[in-house]
């Protein structure tokens, strides 16, 4: 399902207050089956900064895989990595009795990707612009991933209403999963 122009505005509209720690976006956001499948799509639209940046954290080191096959491999992981997340929050929020809430929460956390992608390529091409010192520009990667962990854990805890600890269990579970799955793909590619 691809959604609209429209639908994709107002699905950015919705998640951006989150980027702002504010959750008076949250009503932009339709919750149906329909939306939540069409939520899917901010995949298509992250995939090629998330591919951008991952060539960017690539060795040197030239892989034996034929290029076209460490695409086909990347863009297997990757699609695996949208779909992973979803299943094991959808039995986290029943283990929480707040299953209610996973259509939202799933369809706020895709789209807030978008957002979360566009600010990490803007900051790592003025970090790599050399135009920062090492230390500022360091500290300025470091601000920038607490910034947007910061901004997940709190549409968790808008979305799903609950508190701060768990919103953070939550994200810190989101990111020892993709970690995993980066981790596998790398061992899969590397030569």
């Amino acid at each position: 399902m691809i959604p609209s122009i429209a639908e994709i505005k107002r699905s950015l509209q919705g998640t951006l207050p989150f980027m702002l720690f504010k959750s008076s976006g949250q009503g932009n956001l339709e919750v149906s089956v329909e939306s939540f499948w069409k939520s899917f799509f901010a995949a298509v639209i992250c995939f090629p900064g998330v591919y951008f940046f991952d060539t960017l954290q690539t060795p040197e080191t030239a892989s034996p895989i034929d290029p076209f096959a460490t695409l086909l491999i990347y863009t297997l992981f990757y699609v695996i990595s949208w779909l992973v997340y979803p299943v094991f929050m959808h039995a986290l929020l029943v283990l929480h009795n707040k299953e209610e809430n996973f259509r939202l929460f799933i369809i706020g956390y895709n789209w807030l990707q978008v957002w979360q992608i566009a600010f990490w390529l803007c900051l790592h091409t003025i970090i790599l612009s050399g135009l920062l010192d090492q230390q500022l520009a360091e500290f300025l990667g470091f601000f920038g991933m607490l910034y947007i962990l910061a901004t997940q854990t709190y549409m968790t805890k808008t979305i799903i209403e609950t508190n701060w600890l768990s919103a953070t269990a939550f994200v810190i579970f989101n990111v020892i999963l993709a970690f995993s799955i980066y981790e596998f793909n790398n061992k899969i590619i590397a030569p």
